[in-house]
């Protein structure tokens, strides 16, 4: 099997190279979930990665992606880490828009998957439970209807970007 990368791919590389030492600096490297959170600087900075072309290389054309081979995502995030980086607006961007393309209703699909793409919203993850940790299966929280609400009964032990989300 070959597991080098097309010509095409490598011309992605080297624009997207190009592309991070012009725009990457050690401050928006930093901005993510894990290390400083995201400020402006990050935002700003995924709003150029996709006005550039780097982001939704994969997802699918009608919720404006490029409809391009995975390879191009792991290029993108396989560069960002050579530099301590990750896409700043990351939950939404590596495991909620995944979610909503695989299990979202065409609404869902149609709303948020552009806005990902355009670095313009992030969510955040409230799903670790005391006794259930990051198991979704195991989760005791429990949402109810009455007239005009929905009423969440639960505990949440950590967020993730809550802090940051759109």
């Amino acid at each position: 099997m070959d597991f080098s990368y097309t010509a095409e791919e490598e011309g992605f590389r080297a624009k997207l190279v190009t592309f991070l030492e012009e725009h990457l600096t050690e401050e928006i490297a930093r901005q993510n979930w894990e290390d400083l959170g995201v400020g402006p600087e990050g935002r700003e900075f995924s709003r150029k990665l996709s006005a550039n072309g780097f982001l939704g290389m994969s997802w699918p054309r009608e919720y404006g992606g490029q409809g391009l081979s995975p390879s191009y995502e792991f290029i993108l995030l396989d560069e960002l880490g050579k530099r301590g980086a990750h896409v700043p607006l990351d939950i939404g961007y590596t495991m909620i828009g995944h979610t909503i393309l695989r299990r979202g209703s065409e609404e869902m699909k149609r709303e948020f998957l552009p806005r990902i793409i355009a670095g313009e919203i992030e969510f955040g993850l409230g799903y670790t439970e005391p006794n259930a940790g990051s198991d979704l299966a195991a989760m005791e929280m429990r949402v109810t209807e009455d007239e005009n609400d929905f009423i969440i009964n639960g505990q949440k032990t950590f967020n993730t970007e809550c802090h940051y989300a759109g």
